[in-house]
């Protein structure tokens, strides 16, 4: 029996569902994946078509492997896309499952994928993890050294399937003007920083450029191939 946690939620998104003029990509991943979907759709939406599955399913959870088949391969002829890409980021639920079992858990889902795509997978860090009531920035030891721990996983089992790594925690770590206030997720700037990564990892598997907008705002700068 699955371990859940007090709310289980999940969120499906395909973008024009009913066009098959681009190509796709899918963007796997919890809230964080949720908050930083619609800023890669603006950065790559001109190429591809950017899908979604946000999810809070542990890596354990069977429930997690129908939510990724009812996505990638829903039975529907109507309704079956070829994803390109897939950006897989899951690191900050399923705190019941030791290193080992959540290795486990990430070699599972990229198998799955491989079994049932022919996309090109992308494993994504885990963000950082603060503590919400400090004055100052500071990482929350107690949770973020197992994400920590968590990236070196992603890590070997990306070594492990020759799959890209996507590094989102180096980047937000000292941002305290990233972060949302819970400790845990991102504001506005945060969510499109993080977008850019995204964005950023994905043209690179595609083979296409995109356009970010440059940090003194000053508008569009081309970046990618």
């Amino acid at each position: 029996m699955a371990t859940l946690e007090r709310t289980e939620w999940c969120e499906f998104w395909w973008e024009k569902a009913n066009q098959r003029d681009k190509k796709r990509v899918l963007l796997v991943g919890d809230s964080i994946a949720k908050g930083y979907h619609g800023f890669v759709k603006e950065l790559l939406g001109a190429h591809v078509y950017v899908d979604k599955l946000a999810t809070s399913k542990a890596l354990d959870n069977p429930a997690l492997y129908r939510e990724l088949d009812y996505i990638v391969r829903h039975g529907d002829e109507s309704f079956d896309f070829s994803y390109e890409v897939v950006h897989f980021n899951n690191g900050l639920h399923g705190w019941h499952l030791g290193e080992a079992e959540y290795e486990r858990g990430c070699d599972d889902v990229v198998q799955h994928l491989r079994r049932h795509t022919q996309a090109a997978i992308v494993l994504a860090h885990t963000t950082p993890v603060t503590k919400a009531a400090a004055e100052e920035y500071a990482l929350d030891s107690a949770v973020n050294d197992r994400v920590i721990a968590r990236n070196r996983v992603v890590d070997r089992v990306a070594a492990r399937y020759g799959l890209a790594v996507n590094d989102l925690y180096a980047p937000m770590i000292g941002r305290r003007d990233y972060e949302a206030g819970d400790g845990y997720h991102y504001n506005e700037s945060g969510r499109s920083a993080q977008a850019e990564l995204v964005a950023r990892s994905i043209a690179a598997a595609l083979g296409i450029a995109y356009y970010r907008t440059d940090a003194s705002g000053s508008g569009p700068r081309h970046v990618g191939g």
